[in-house]
């Protein structure tokens, strides 16, 4: 999976929701300038339906 998985760290239960969404937000962004076609609204529905319970 070299080269094709990117980890993102966050700070267990310390971290909110809020925080980790901009950063998905901004590696969507990132990856789009550099390319990759993200549409940011998928990035976020993606994340979500990861992330809450």
């Amino acid at each position: 999976m070299k080269g094709k998985v990117l980890r993102i760290g966050h700070m267990g239960y310390t971290a909110s929701l809020s925080i980790m969404s901009n950063a998905i937000i901004a590696l969507a962004k990132a990856l789009n300038d550099v390319g990759y076609r993200v549409r940011v609204g998928d990035a976020i529905d993606a994340f979500l339906s990861g992330a809450l319970p």
